[in-house]
């Protein structure tokens, strides 16, 4: 079998008139293709056509338009890996097709699919997909299409960006998050995500919704990481336990039929959004930060605490607590034990800062204020 090398380093590139108008790399023997940089045009990509045919492609710079449709791994092997550059697939992106065996990696730049990214075509192929680092994946939707093919997905960090509303992640095999884990920006659409969500191994797996739109968990969530909402609104359909890392509420969690956010010992809540129901088990953390300069409260209607909750501030010096209180937790009554409250500043314990419940709008919020203590004077 025959070892060929495409470097492409700039310029205006079009490639594939041939060979069913694709960029054919590996079609029997082994084919690489270094992409360093330029404009280039293929009607498609097909990485390992042939059995026992190895292509592999690595795009660290440039731009690819790809109208048509692409193989990774049709029956032999494809590896395709962005660390930077951008590649667009305007036709379905499939990752294992016939028999094949398709892995793609997103490091860094970009990979934009506006309709299908196929994970596993057809019975027996294998197509796995990791988003990492700086990378973004923009797609429609991520599917399998026969219920035979093997379909992975790994979540390490990296951003997964909605190009429309509907299911984004649908009937794929294996969805698994680091403690990096899934960032998904709904950008302005209704999106959701249909498979279960599971901690990768080793690992206590995230979820990261940016976007103003609403991100839907219509699966079960048996990942253990943290849960944040940063702007819209999350919906998850079961109970939300965090058992490690920081969680952080600036948007919506919404959770039906009674569910509550759990957030277990050693791990952190913040935020200034809206949840409906909390409970902060013995030994979790609040949290809040004076570089985020929130002023607002984190609004929960049913708050409890089993025991134990340490108010963790950061970078506030003592005279920014003087004046006014620091508030952290609204709900519509006092819901912990103030003698069971420990206050610490930049990871350290200070008798001057005291947990204490103000009345505001009919609502008790947990604020934090310095007090140096009172003062006698002894004649």
């Amino acid at each position: 079998m025959g070892v060929g090398l495409l470097t492409v380093s700039g310029g205006s590139n079009t490639f594939g008139k041939v060979s069913a108008k694709l960029l054919n790399v590996g079609s029997n023997g082994k084919g690489n293709v270094l992409a360093y940089g330029g404009t280039n045009f293929a009607d498609g990509i097909s990485l390992g056509w042939g059995p026992g045919g190895y292509g592999e492609m690595l795009l660290t710079n440039g731009v690819w338009s790809c109208p048509n449709y692409s193989w990774i791994g049709y029956y032999g092997m494809g590896v395709f890996t962005i660390t930077g550059g951008q590649l667009t697939s305007s036709g379905v992106f499939c990752v294992g097709r016939g028999t094949g065996t398709g892995v793609v990696s997103v490091a860094g730049g970009t990979l934009v699919v506006p309709g299908e990214l196929r994970l596993g075509g057809n019975a027996t192929s294998v197509g796995s997909l990791t988003l990492s680092g700086g990378g973004v994946l923009k797609a429609g939707f991520i599917s399998e299409l026969a219920a035979d093919a093997q379909s992975t997905l790994l979540f390490n960090g990296g951003t997964l960006q909605a190009m429309t509303i509907g299911a984004i992640i649908r009937s794929v095999d294996n969805v698994r998050l680091t403690a990096k884990g899934l960032v998904l920006d709904t950008s302005i659409y209704a999106v959701s995500v249909i498979p279960t969500l599971q901690d990768a191994p080793g690992e206590a797996g995230g979820i990261t919704k940016k976007g103003a739109g609403t991100l839907t968990l219509a699966g079960a969530r048996t990942a253990t990481g943290p849960v944040s909402v940063l702007v819209g609104t999350l919906v998850m359909s079961n109970t939300v336990a965090v058992s490690a890392g920081s969680s952080r509420i600036d948007g919506t969690l919404t959770l039906t039929a009674g569910n509550r956010l759990t957030v277990g010992p050693g791990a952190a809540l913040a935020g200034t959004g809206t949840v409906a129901r909390v409970t902060l088990q013995d030994r979790a953390v609040f949290a809040r930060d004076k570089v985020d300069g929130a002023l607002t409260p984190l609004m929960v209607n049913d708050c409890m605490v089993d025991g134990l909750l340490t108010l963790a501030l950061t970078g506030y010096g003592l005279s920014d607590l003087k004046t006014v209180p620091l508030s952290l937790i609204s709900a519509p009554v006092a819901f912990v034990d103030l003698g069971r409250v420990t206050v610490t500043l930049n990871g350290k314990t200070n008798a001057c800062l005291r947990a204490k419940f103000l009345e505001v709008s009919g609502r008790q919020v947990l604020s934090v204020s310095y007090s140096a203590g009172t003062m006698v004077l002894v004649r």
